[in-house]
């Protein structure tokens, strides 16, 4: 995934002189005098977001009297840790065709060969990835509201805020994620363009230049985050984004009209696959049936497991948690298990000697199985070392999970703890 996808991951920060921070209030004022007793009226909007609403609407209506229109992104990003710093660019281009069709591009300047598309003509949406040779098509009419919902579309547009852009209700589509609004004056000034530094929802923070005027648009986007990668170390992802509108764009139906390039396989989730390979097929659908060996030869089988969720962590001597490890994954196993999960360390194609001794130099305590030849790594698709799938109660695959970064243990308990609340990651197929 990195390889495909290398440069397409952005953020951004920017300096300022003035600012007045308010939360956001998107009801009206209300008079103190009017309200209900024992009820607190609604405080009344600043000044800062009355201005960023009458600018949005203003760029909205720009929007609206457009028949057709198109937006090219440049997106310069850096992503900084210590003294180490990485710099990149990537574009976006977008074309729109009232009242659905739409064409979006997105690539690095280095590689635009290795273009992600995006394209609907109003009754589906289908992305490309020629780069990973594979596609998805989700049939919809509600376009606009499903291009957001997909984790790779999400990565690969990050910072260009495309699916917020181009929506109808331009106002409401960045509304929903702010959570607090700075009006600013930056060091260098022009005429007819406002400023907004807005924190969002998600932490992150965002600046909106926008020109006023005729045909008022969104000239400029500025997103930070700074990444905790530790309890010492963060890092800090910054894009800056200028955005060069057409407003009398040339369109034609026949633009959008969906065409599959040979060679690409057709797949339920880009990112899932891009992730764990054919192994993501496999989730929502009953689990194979696999069958382990104990350490005393005895045959275990996954599927005499009824009503529990079940792990299952593949490993092998050189990869595997350290000894310095081992306590923490003891009190892991011990939580779960006593929660009532059935927890299995699953050995991939070592002796019992090799096992035993790592068990005996680590301090393992949980259940050891053998996956003698690696045969169920292969059922499930999986193809590297270590890795962690979850079971619902159902019997069906619920999650994959690659490595043992940090990052990805903690996705993992928070999906074992959604699994014993009685809820479901993934709907059965």
């Amino acid at each position: 995934m990195k390889i495909v996808l290398a440069g397409l991951l952005l953020i951004g920060v920017c300096g300022y002189a003035t600012a007045q921070s308010v939360q956001i209030n998107p009801l009206p004022a209300s008079p103190a005098a009017n309200a209900p007793q024992g009820v607190k009226p609604p405080v009344a909007k600043s000044e800062a977001q009355n201005k960023l609403e009458a600018a949005l609407d203003a760029a909205a209506k720009t929007l609206a009297e457009s028949k057709a229109f198109s937006l090219k992104q440049e997106s310069s990003w850096s992503f900084v840790l210590g003294d180490q710093t990485k710099e990149g660019k990537n574009v976006f281009e977008t074309l729109v065709l009232k009242p659905n069709q739409f064409l979006i591009k997105a690539y690095s300047a280095e590689k635009p060969e290795n273009a992600f598309t995006v394209i609907s003509d109003g009754k589906s949406v289908v992305r490309l990835l020629p780069a990973g040779k594979i596609y998805s098509i989700d049939e919809t009419v509600k376009v606009f509201e499903e291009l957001p919902d997909d984790a790779m579309t999400n990565q690969v547009l990050e910072g260009s805020y495309i699916p917020h852009l181009i929506r109808p209700n331009l106002r409401g589509a960045f509304f929903d994620m702010i959570d607090r609004i700075e009006e600013y004056t930056p060091e260098k000034s022009e005429a007819n363009i406002e400023h907004f530094k807005v924190h969002l929802d998600n932490k992150k923070e965002l600046t909106i230049s926008i020109q006023t005027g005729a045909q008022a648009r969104i000239i400029k986007l500025i997103t930070s985050n700074t990444l905790p990668l530790d309890k010492k170390k963060s890092a800090v992802m910054t894009i800056t984004t200028s955005l060069d509108w057409n407003f009398q764009a040339q369109a034609e139906p026949e633009q959008f009209s969906v065409k599959i390039p040979q060679g690409l396989k057709k797949v339920d989730d880009l990112l899932q696959f891009l992730s764990f390979g054919d192994a993501a097929e496999l989730l929502g659908q009953k689990l194979p049936s696999l069958v382990f060996k104990d350490l005393e030869g005895k045959e275990v089988k996954i599927s005499d497991h009824k009503d529990q969720i079940i792990m299952l962590y593949f490993y092998a001597s050189w990869a595997a948690p350290s000894a310095e490890d081992m306590p923490n994954v003891n009190r892991f196993i011990d939580t779960y298990t006593k929660k009532g999960a059935a927890m299995y360390a699953i050995n991939v194609a070592e002796s019992v000697a090799v096992i035993k001794k790592l068990n005996e130099k680590n301090g393992y305590k949980g259940t050891i199985l053998r996956d003698e030849k690696g045969a169920a790594l292969a059922q499930l698709n999986l193809t590297s070392l270590p890795v962690s799938i979850l079971v619902g109660k159902d019997g069906t695959l619920q999650g994959i999970y690659k490595g043992s970064k940090l990052e990805v243990k903690q996705q993992l308990r928070k999906d074992l703890e959604v699994l014993l609340s009685g809820k479901t990651l993934i709907e059965k197929k």
